[in-house]
């Protein structure tokens, strides 16, 4: 509902209560709309709030039969009510308690302004049940992460962190200008100016330690956008983004269209069935690991990079169950051996 509607709802409301028994053609008048949007009006305010609205024929106009009904500041259904109990809930499997409490809480005030002849059923409904992985890394943690960097992210403070790079299997001090969380797989992420290597990354929340609130102030880089930044990744990994053509055998294509897999894609209908998937991405090692889980139904078709990662990997998993599988040499276009294995990262992703 809008705000020119919730006004109406008031400005009726408010004649009524008044006890200057307004009848729809009045009520239109004065609020220069028509009569039947004057009647829709009524009508959602007995059917939605429970306003106990009666029309006296010998008056011709309405009243209500309770002379206390107070109009709920927010007009809010029971089913609305009972989706945000939803809402929070799933807040509650991705985020914990960081921003499923607010929740909770508003919900209870959004409740309490509700017309007391108005049970709910607040509890997610047994109907639903949502099958999302757990939170990587120590719940309690990351729930307090998140906490001190949403109130770096409002306030623009800088902060200090112990951080673990995995794929080095490094600790280090690092200072960040926290820019914005990111959601994905059960996991969340920080994307964050990094003082050291003085640019934007993206750091894995629950890898943060020791995370210290500073005193120092700091303003987003001119021209960033979040959006536009993960927009470039297939899942985490940012970077500068290439084209990618990936062909489906017709046995996984079926599949493969299902699916909106990234904002860039585009898809080729082959003369056999087939499906080729266009993609302009950046970390290709996202991309292999992907493309490797439909095995023999899926073959890369550009760059060479990623064709060679993935033709690495399929060699060393052959090799590992007796088969011939040989290993590809040096990257056909750089000369550089690259490998596909589960550490590597985009040097975006730390």
């Amino acid at each position: 509902m809008n705000r020119s509607a919730m006004a109406r709802l008031q400005f009726i409301h408010d004649r009524i209560r008044g006890g200057h028994y307004p009848n729809a053609t009045n009520l239109a008048r004065e609020l220069e709309v028509s009569r039947r949007t004057v009647q829709r009006d009524i009508e959602f305010m007995k059917d939605q709030l429970r306003a106990p609205i009666e029309y006296d024929s010998r008056r011709r106009g309405f009243y209500y039969t309770r002379p206390d009904f107070v109009l709920p500041s927010l007009p809010l259904t029971p089913r609305e009510i009972a989706a945000l109990h939803t809402a929070a809930h799933l807040l509650g499997l991705v985020a914990g308690s960081v921003l499923e409490a607010p929740v909770r809480s508003l919900i209870d005030k959004l409740v309490a302004a509700l017309p007391a002849t108005v049970s709910l059923g607040c509890d997610t409904p047994d109907e639903l049940s949502f099958g999302l992985p757990a939170i990587r890394g120590d719940e309690a943690q990351v729930v307090e992460t998140l906490g001190l960097l949403q109130e770096a992210i409002v306030t623009h403070r800088t902060v200090d962190v112990l951080y673990y790079t995995a794929y080095r299997n490094d600790w280090r001090r690092r200072r960040l200008d926290p820019y914005h969380l990111h959601y994905r797989d059960g996991a969340w992420y920080a994307i964050a100016w990094c003082h050291w290597r003085q640019r934007v990354l993206t750091f894995a929340v629950d890898r943060m330690h020791d995370v210290r609130l500073t005193s120092k102030a700091f303003q987003v880089r001119a021209g960033f956008d979040a959006r536009e930044y993960l927009r470039t990744a297939w899942r985490i990994e940012a970077g500068d983004p290439v084209p990618v053509a990936v062909r489906f055998a017709p046995s996984v294509a079926r599949y493969v269209r299902e699916r909106r897999w990234h904002p860039t894609q585009e898809m080729q209908e082959e003369p056999d069935g087939s499906l080729i998937l266009r993609v302009r991405v950046a970390g290709l090692g996202e991309v292999a690991r992907w493309v490797l889980q439909f095995g023999g139904g899926a073959e890369v078709l550009e760059p060479a990079t990623l064709r060679t990662l993935v033709a690495r990997e399929a060699a060393a998993l052959a090799a590992k169950y007796g088969g011939r599988g040989t290993i590809p040499g040096p990257d056909a276009q750089s000369g550089r051996i690259v490998s596909a294995s589960p550490n590597m990262r985009s040097r975006q992703l730390l």
